[in-house]
């Protein structure tokens, strides 16, 4: 596996819930990426991560599109 994801990928290093909801449980992440152009983070709803395979990803440690 290459060390940095190809470019429009990125690689997750981590995930913490940001929002929750007493009935729902987490509803939106912050996601730890590193991307082509360096590291950052995002807060994403979880719908997004589940449809884009990031839980995935990050268990695998694959590239995955990062959602906006």
């Amino acid at each position: 596996m290459p060390e940095r994801p190809p470019p429009g990928f990125a690689r997750i290093h981590g995930l913490r819930a940001s929002r929750v909801s007493a009935l729902a449980g987490a509803t939106h992440y912050v996601v730890e990426y590193e991307t082509l152009s360096g590291e950052g983070e995002a807060e994403i709803p979880k719908e997004r991560l589940i449809a884009h395979g990031v839980f995935d990803a990050f268990w695998k440690g694959q590239f995955v599109p990062l959602p906006q």
